[in-house]
């Protein structure tokens, strides 16, 4: 979904053809997977992340093209909104030192990103919803200069025949709209962790991935405001979900673009691209002219449909699969999110390849309760784990249990002893023994100065560019 093309009006036929296309590349990719055509023994992962531009009032700036365009880098590129951008990380092999590297090259990126910034008036900012943002704020208008983003808009709204979007999400407050548009949508960046594995073990990494989702949302909650409202620890979730929601125009049955998903997959990653086509109206069929073996019909009607985990299909000289992990929220410091990054690998690989009787003694049902449970109240939420018998607190869960798991796996890996101490005992443990989490400090910060949004937005700033892992902030 990241390139652009042509702005067009879709017909019926092109539609059809584009499914047709979908199809055949969905058989050719069938028989990779019959014949394990892809790459093996490659333990590497990467990372994207969504962020805010702010001006001196610490309100979202509408500038993205002009930041872009001085900051010049082909890493840092646009996002629905005119107040977002993101920037794709690189690639890293699975090794000793190799979460130091990624801190190294995002606060490389950092310091450019805001050394550009500067020079314009601005403040990059990384959050998963930026407290300062308003309604009106999230209009067409701002809508980033881009095709897809346009084109994107206007099926959708197709799709709903034009109806209103309704947006529900309480708590502690309440919030009811109407949106006549999806940029809602662009309330919402995200970390997105992108890792590498083998056909071997992808049935058994996807559906690890679909279990630790809830701690791990839980762990990095960073989104507990919406319009000045206090509503889920992170309400990225239900914005997210609520606003990329449409029925299709020949069919009754709604259809969730952005979902967890309803059950485990069972023998391959071919049956989620095969619900891709039979449970998913196409919102964009673009045609392209390149050859089936590119699978890019396949993968642009993927690009459309924003599961939590979603499943990547890398084509070229060697075809290899990669799993997106897209439900944590951006910020709150750079440390923490490397942090993040290295317990969600190391529960990855612990399910996923370490512990794999945990799938016969739970079904799929309570770990989608976990994760929206995890959505709206964050460390606070009670949890069924496999081989418990009853719900215990996800704080505790990730202090006596996880963080265990997650030092054996890594140290499994080849990670090194400095790392692991730094990123899992420090930050983690500390994060997780207080409680102290993105949300948690937020809600604190208003909650003994008042409901100033900007005052704590200037706060929250000053704490981020301090790298200072957000345990150690105060209020």
């Amino acid at each position: 979904m990241g390139e652009d093309f042509q702005l067009q009006k879709f017909s019926s036929r092109q539609k059809s053809e584009f499914v047709s296309r979908v199809k055949e590349e969905c058989e050719l990719l069938k028989s990779w997977f019959k014949g394990s055509q892809f790459e093996k023994d490659h333990c590497r992962f990467g990372y994207e992340s969504e962020a805010w531009l702010v001006d001196e009032n610490f309100l979202p700036a509408p500038k993205n093209e002009e930041f872009l365009t001085k900051l010049d880098d082909p890493e840092v590129v646009t996002e629905l909104a005119k107040f977002n951008f993101e920037l794709n990380g690189g690639v890293f092999d699975l090794s000793s030192d190799c979460f130091y590297k990624i801190e190294e090259e995002f606060k490389r990126k950092d310091r450019e990103m805001r050394a550009c910034a500067s020079q314009l008036n601005l403040k990059p900012i990384w959050i998963g919803i930026l407290p300062t943002v308003r309604d009106e704020m999230l209009c067409i208008e701002n809508i980033s200069e881009k095709n897809r983003y346009y084109e994107l808009a206007r099926e959708i709204m197709a799709l709903r025949k034009n109806q209103p979007i309704p947006i529900h999400i309480d708590r502690f407050d309440d919030v009811d709209l109407l949106r006549k548009d999806i940029m809602l949508e662009s309330a919402a960046t995200s970390l997105q962790i992108h890792t590498q594995i083998d056909q071997e073990s992808s049935v058994a990494m996807f559906n690890a991935a679909q279990l630790i989702a809830a701690p791990l949302l839980a762990l990095t909650a960073n989104s507990p405001f919406l319009f000045g409202k206090k509503l889920w620890d992170e309400t990225r979730i239900p914005v997210f979900e609520q606003t990329i929601a449409f029925k299709d125009a020949n069919s009754e049955v709604h259809s969730e673009p952005v979902s967890f998903g309803s059950d485990y997959i069972k023998e391959s990653w071919l049956e989620l691209f095969e619900e891709n086509i039979e449970e998913y109206p196409v919102i964009m069929p673009v045609l392209f002219e390149d050859q089936p073996e590119s699978l890019r019909h396949l993968k642009f009607l993927n690009g459309q449909i924003w599961r939590w985990n979603r499943p990547i299909i890398g084509t070229g000289s060697n075809p290899h699969l990669r799993l997106e992990h897209r439900s944590m929220p951006a910020g709150p410091s750079l440390t923490d999110m490397v942090a993040n990054m290295a317990i969600y690998v190391g529960l990855l690989y612990y399910y996923g390849k370490m512990n794999l009787g945990w799938q016969k003694t739970m079904n799929f049902a309570p770990i989608k309760d976990n994760f929206y449970q995890c959505a709206r109240l964050g460390m606070k939420a009670d949890v069924l784990w496999p081989a418990s018998p009853e719900t215990a607190n996800v704080q505790k869960l990730i202090f006596d249990t996880l963080i265990g798991q997650a030092k054996e796996a890594l140290s499994a890996l080849g990670i090194s002893k400095d790392s692991i101490s730094y990123y899992i005992e420090d930050v983690v443990r500390n994060r997780t023994k207080s409680g102290w989490t993105g949300a948690a400090w937020q809600k604190s910060f208003i909650d003994t100065h008042g409901a100033d949004f900007q005052e704590m937005t200037k706060a929250y700033l000053e704490n981020q560019v301090s790298l200072e892992p957000v345990y150690k902030w105060k209020v």
